[in-house]
């Protein structure tokens, strides 16, 4: 055997030795055993990088010693120790070593009739997440929390709400680019952080238009018209509402309803509307249900009485002429009476009528913002649990999956 060289110098073109030589020295003993001893050197070796679970990868990287020019028969390679010697080894800041180990291997090749040997040392090393989690998950999972203080704000700050929700989307944009610039670049997988990545901005952007819809449905009873469909009032208002936990909502809606069915009870108002329909079924006319009144017509006083108190003296008075004076004029305070009545009832009428109106309007526009409250509250839940969850699988569950397929 004239010469033998490490596989790294001349070999193996992805593996270089610094320090190496051409010659080494070895040790023969009595029997034919060679032991090779090498000076130190450095040997650099690239490793196909697994960025799929990045940065909680976790990678295995081989080391190739053999000979290329002479077979088993010549040389026979046998590796003295199962485990390479760790006692001079210098931590490094990146990664962890968690396994290394010796595999003698005894391979042929196409090229040749005989059989070659070699010793591959296998090295099983854990990239340290602290930097990068500082660096890219801290930012993403703050982020992400901030995303949810966009249902928690009040609805008068409505263009707030929508502008904070798209900074947020940008934000993850420039976050993303900074992962695909310190990830190794290839296309046979993509990182689990990338992934969560598109998922926060997908959920951000879901929660953007639910802070629209929330809003939509907010300002929908502005107008004070368009009430809340009974269906949907009792789905949202009273089941909804007690998932959420929600109880001044529930006491509204049934109290709400405790005053419906007080106002449908009222033995007055019962009473009023049996003789309406029956006057009306008996003379064949229109029945439009009609506000009962006590029937005097709201002035509480007769003509007589309001002719006596007007003119200060008695219907037997004597006097034909103050008979005819006093007759005379009680026509006339009767006639302006009558006209005073019916304006102060009709003044009344609209009094009551717009009041009416306002507490309609004030009724609808609280329905739909306790409406909006019980919806914004459900998707809040939502979106805090995909949120949570997709957090909790990535910094959790993965390293957990990675250490166990190790």
């Amino acid at each position: 055997m004239g010469a033998l060289f490490i596989g790294g110098s001349r070999g193996d073109p992805k593996d270089y030795a610094f320090g190496n030589s051409s010659s080494a020295n070895i040790i023969i003993n009595h029997k034919g055993l060679i032991r090779l001893v090498s000076k130190p050197f450095l040997q650099s070796s690239t490793c196909k990088i697994r960025i799929r679970y990045f940065p909680f990868d976790h990678q295995i990287c081989h080391l190739k010693y053999g000979s290329w020019t002479y077979t088993q028969q010549y040389v026979d390679l046998h590796n003295s120790t199962q485990s390479p010697d760790f006692s001079d080894y210098l931590e490094n800041g990146q990664w962890d070593v968690l396994d290394a180990y010796f595999k003698r291997n005894v391979e042929w090749y196409e090229c040749c009739p005989d059989r070659y040997v070699d010793i591959t040392m296998y090295l099983k090393l854990r990239r340290k997440p602290l930097y990068y989690l500082y660096k890219l998950v801290m930012p993403i999972v703050l982020l992400s929390a901030l995303s949810m203080v966009g249902f928690l704000m009040p609805y008068n700050v409505g263009v707030i709400k929508a502008s904070l929700s798209v900074t947020l989307t940008l934000s993850m944009t420039v976050f993303l680019l900074l992962v695909a610039e310190t990830i190794p670049r290839t296309s046979d997988s993509m990182p689990l952080i990338t992934e969560y990545y598109i998922i926060i901005m997908v959920l951000i952007a879901v929660s953007t238009a639910m802070n629209i819809a929330v809003l939509n449905i907010f300002h929908r009873g502005e107008s004070g018209k368009r009430e809340v469909p009974e269906w949907l009032r009792k789905l949202v208002l009273f089941y909804a509402a007690r998932i959420m936990c929600m109880g001044f909502v529930v006491n509204y809606w049934k109290e709400m309803m405790s005053q419906r069915k007080q106002h449908d009870m009222d033995p007055d108002r019962l009473a009023m509307l049996k003789k309406q329909r029956f006057f009306a079924a008996r003379y064949g006319v229109s029945y439009t249900p009609l506000v009962a009144s006590d029937g005097t017509g709201g002035s509480g006083q007769s003509s007589k009485q309001a002719k006596s108190s007007f003119t200060g003296v008695h219907e037997d008075d004597d006097n034909d002429d103050w008979a005819k004076f006093e007759e005379n004029l009680s026509e006339t305070g009767d006639h302006r009476l009558s006209q005073l009545e019916v304006g102060v009832d009709n003044i009344l009428k609209n009094m009551r009528m717009m009041k009416r109106r306002t507490d309609r309007q004030q009724r609808i526009r609280r329905e739909w913002a306790l409406f909006a409250t019980v919806i914004d509250r459900l998707l809040f839940c939502i979106y805090a649990c995909f949120t949570i969850s997709m957090s909790v699988v990535v910094l959790r569950i993965t390293p957990a999956q990675q250490e166990g397929g190790l």
